[in-house]
């Protein structure tokens, strides 16, 4: 499995332990809805799942998945995102390098950084964290609506 090393969109957590985990509870701010998270029921190309509204206690639960890659991660994030994007006009497609970049800026995210056709802050922790024990990893990746573009031609 994958530890997105050099491209690192997410923070990346390895935690070790003699028990099996299946899922945990992050805390997380209450403003970051909606967000992507492990889905217990997930199969290929539906490894995540939407949380609309985070609980009283700010913790969100996410299931871990198992044989997942940098590039599968990546490619469903960017998928459930454009999907997403579209039907609610969140304006994640921009059509040029420049015009996400500027984009971001509005958004008060001076510091990006591009991966494929991705462009995401610099800083991994704005867009969320996967976290690794044994052979799972925790997905939970917040502020989608800002935090990733997808740029048309990619320059």
């Amino acid at each position: 499995m994958s530890q997105m090393k050099e491209k690192e969109i997410l923070e990346v957590y390895e935690l070790k332990t003699a028990r099996k985990v299946l899922m945990l509870s992050i805390e997380v701010p209450p403003l970051c809805t909606p967000m992507l998270v492990g889905n217990p029921k997930g199969t290929k190309g539906n490894m995540l799942k939407w949380v609309e509204k985070i609980p009283s206690n700010n913790n969100v639960i996410t299931w871990g998945l198992a044989d997942l890659n940098e590039g599968e991660i990546l490619a469903e994030i960017k998928t459930k995102v454009l999907e997403r994007s579209h039907a609610e006009g969140w304006g994640i497609l921009c059509k040029d390098l420049p015009s996400a970049r500027a984009r971001m800026r509005d958004q008060g995210i001076d510091e990006t950084k591009q991966i494929e056709d991705i462009l995401v802050p610099k800083d991994p922790s704005l867009l969320g964290s996967v976290i690794f024990i044994g052979d799972l990893c925790f997905p939970v990746i917040h502020n989608v609506s800002r935090g990733l573009l997808v740029i048309k031609d990619k320059g």
